[in-house]
């Protein structure tokens, strides 16, 4: 069948075969009249062969692969040379080819039937390039760094940047160092022997701002070895009015007003003193004679915090009015628990918790300080949002309700950790918990990305969630970034852009100049141990499920070249317009 024949355009074979004989049958009739000379066999034999060069040009032959199938071995960074020296062992006819991002694998030559890929791998936005070919992935070295780093790139003046990550064949003595923007040594710490060491630097942000924080690692005779940028944007302090609820004056609420308070925060406090008596506090604002749970007076808060027993006494009205808050204005209500609460399910919001023996818990986040819990935790729920967790289990959550939210915590008393001596833990325990719960704005268009770290000629990706219709993304040189709407979420567009200059860049949609998205662009030098480690398991990964697509050709490979053809058609064509001449 034509389908097995060496040309690409196999379909086309028997039209374009009778227009060529067509055309040569026309040529015939038109010599004919030097039907007795040696020229006219000449002619046509020319003529045949100029015909033949321009069909061979329209179906395009292919080039048959040798006897046997092709195997290449690809080096990316961090091969193992012994790995390669074996496999040039077993295949003597191994062919080699070097990994350089962003560029085609294979560049005029024949696509290997299997290939063996060695190194760090390929990078994900590259892996296309293998989806037709069997492939053995063979990891390198390890490496040796930082292969796992995790902190907020955007916080807000007033709270302490915490960068945690996990360092991989650490060496006795090693020093990891965060550094300043200006240029100053502000936390760090001695690495042990170990294979893997986590560890954990800090900051605290009084300046807003994007800023270049630095870590840097040193040997033990000080020389530095590796520095690597930490981009952060830091947001102005969130100005918060809070309201608190209480059904008896209590130690939480008295530490919780004074930070509260410190940090600017307006603050409203109503406790129940005897019955139908209560004690106002205002901290930061002007004084209320009362207190009204009503729609109008309640959207003059971001968030209301309020004890379980003062939220159980509370009228159906004034639960609704509440409710009706969060939903429409979105108001966040966080519930200081007790027993009761945490064995009832009398809320604004159903949570689901079951008892648990454990009564403390570390926090994940800070220095290994044990926090006292009530004996319960949270079910898991596929709309439960945890705000703190521990390594063994959520101590606060909340949930969405309409616009707001309603949250709680498993923690008890956390004041102790004031009169513990441990008053930053307390704080940052705090303002996660105010930063999660209170009411949100609802910015025209937000932007969303896994980092604000960039590296040059490679994709940076990035979400643009906006109402508006068609929104135009332009980069800080004016180049306009196209983007794709999500078919599920219409408001959702996704973007990438590929940077070619170090130092902070900007996004901006041209419908809103407040929106804007800072990211810094480094180069491939800098973080190389953590992009080793991802590339490792991105491709372990996805060589692990890789399902070979297969080719729309089989058996022969690639085209030949047409130049020659046209070169015979041109000599032919030629001597034909030349002979009358002569």
């Amino acid at each position: 069948m034509t389908k097995d024949l060496p040309f690409l355009n196999n379909q086309w074979l028997w039209p374009i075969i009778l227009i060529g004989l067509f055309i040569w049958l026309v040529f015939i009739w038109k010599d004919k009249s030097k039907y007795n000379s040696t020229k006219f066999f000449i002619n046509i034999f020319v003529s045949l062969i100029a015909i033949i060069a321009l069909v061979l040009i329209a179906l395009k032959p292919l080039k048959y692969s040798s006897g046997k199938p092709l195997k290449a071995a690809i080096l990316s960074n961090g091969y193992n040379q012994d790995q390669l020296d074996s496999l040039k062992l077993v295949y003597n006819d191994l062919v080699i080819f070097n990994y350089t991002t962003n560029n085609p694998l294979f560049i005029n030559t024949e696509t290997p039937e299997s290939i063996f890929l060695l190194g760090d791998g390929i990078a994900s936005f590259d892996l296309w390039q293998l989806d037709s070919i069997k492939v053995t992935y063979l990891k390198g070295h390890e490496p040796n760094g930082v292969i796992n780093l995790n902190y907020d790139t955007k916080n807000r003046v007033g709270n302490k940047a915490i960068f945690k990550g996990r360092y991989l064949n650490a060496s006795q003595g090693h020093k990891l160092m965060l550094e300043s923007p200006n240029g100053r040594v502000i936390d760090s710490l001695v690495l042990l022997s170990e294979k893997i060491q986590e560890f954990e630097l800090s900051a605290n942000l009084k300046i807003q701002g994007n800023f270049l924080y630095h870590l840097i690692e040193k040997d033990k005779f000080n020389t530095i070895i590796a520095k690597n940028p930490l981009p952060i944007t830091i947001l102005k302090e969130n100005q918060l009015s809070v309201l608190i609820i209480n059904n008896f004056p209590t130690f939480e609420t008295k530490y919780l007003k004074n930070y509260l308070s410190k940090q600017g925060h307006q603050v409203l406090i109503r406790s129940q003193l005897t019955k139908d008596r209560y004690k106002y506090e205002y901290f930061n604002m002007k004084n209320r004679s009362t207190v009204s749970f009503n729609q109008k007076n309640l959207n003059a808060f971001d968030l209301m915090i309020i004890d379980a027993t003062s939220l159980n006494k509370l009228s159906k009205a004034s639960r609704n009015s509440i409710k009706k808050s969060v939903i429409e204005n979105g108001l966040g209500v966080y519930i200081q628990p007790d027993n009761s609460f945490l064995n009832s399910n009398n809320r604004l919001v159903s949570f689901n918790f079951q008892r648990n023996k454990s009564t403390t818990t570390t926090l994940k986040e800070w220095p290994r300080i044990n926090i006292t819990t009530y004996p319960f935790k949270f079910k898991p729920e596929f709309a439960l949002q945890p705000i703190q967790s521990s390594s063994l289990k959520t101590i606060s959550a909340y949930k969405r309700l309409g616009f707001g939210r309603v949250g709680t915590s498993l923690v008890k008393n956390s004041y102790h950790l004031v009169l513990n001596g441990h008053q930053e833990v307390y704080q940052q325990l705090w303002s996660k918990t105010l930063e999660s719960m209170c009411k949100k704005e609802t910015p025209i268009a937000d932007w969303d990305t896994s980092s604000l770290l960039a590296f040059k000629n490679e994709p940076f990706d990035f979400v643009l969630r906006s109402q508006i219709n068609q929104p135009n993304v332009t980069s800080d040189k004016g180049a306009k970034i196209p983007v794709k709407q999500n078919v599920d979420i219409m408001s959702s567009w996704k973007g990438i852009t590929y940077p070619k200059n170090s130092g902070w860049h900007t996004l901006k949609v041209q419908q809103d100049s407040s929106s804007i998205l800072n990211y810094y662009v480094t180069d491939s030098s800098k973080w190389k141990s953590l992009r080793a480690y991802k590339s490792i398991k991105a491709n372990e990964r996805y060589f692990d499920n890789h399902k070979v697509i297969k080719k729309n050709i089989e058996g022969p490979n690639t085209p030949i070249n047409p130049i020659w053809f046209y070169c015979v058609f041109m000599l032919c064509v030629g001597y034909l317009w030349l002979e009358p001449k002569l």
